[in-house]
């Protein structure tokens, strides 16, 4: 699985087309784009996305089309995550539940303002990042085919 992220700068604006080109040349199954914003260049992105393959996207709602946020697309689909504990801040953090794979997409502020996302995401792992041991054991010992090969995963 590929995923692509990369901060679009001010919602991309006037380079949309050469952020399309480096996308496609790319070819990500997953994207997150910060400093994604809902704007007329924003609603071009998506759309595009859309006819690349990205059918299911996820952003924040904001009030100003001047606001950064965050974008995830992807060509897998997903179950979109909200956090309305981030209250004003919501515009800066989406997440993507894929069957085993949850991804936040964030959108970091400048100096004293993105202290609410750092204690937003110090506080996720107990909610959002609790895994069973059965699920570590998988991702470091991948189910075998043979039952000598994965001795050890059994003992994890």
């Amino acid at each position: 699985m590929k995923i692509l992220s990369w901060n679009i700068r001010q919602g991309g604006g006037s380079r949309i087309e050469r952020i399309q080109t480096v996308i496609a040349a790319h070819n990500p199954e997953i994207l997150v784009l910060s400093e994604f914003r809902n704007n007329l260049a924003g609603a071009n992105l998506r759309q595009w996305l859309a006819h690349f393959g990205h059918q299911h996207q996820a952003v924040p709602e904001t009030v100003e089309p001047r606001t950064n946020s965050v974008l995830v697309s992807s060509r897998l689909p997903f179950q979109k995550m909200v956090f309305p504990t981030l209250e004003f801040n919501m515009h800066r953090c989406v997440g993507a539940r894929f069957n085993r794979l949850t991804l936040l997409g964030l959108y970091f502020p400048v100096m004293e303002a993105k202290r609410p996302v750092f204690a937003f995401l110090k506080a996720l792992p107990r909610q959002y990042l609790k895994k069973r041991k059965s699920d570590y054991r998988d991702l470091l010992h991948p189910p075998s085919r043979h039952r000598s090969e994965s001795r050890l995963s059994h003992c994890i």
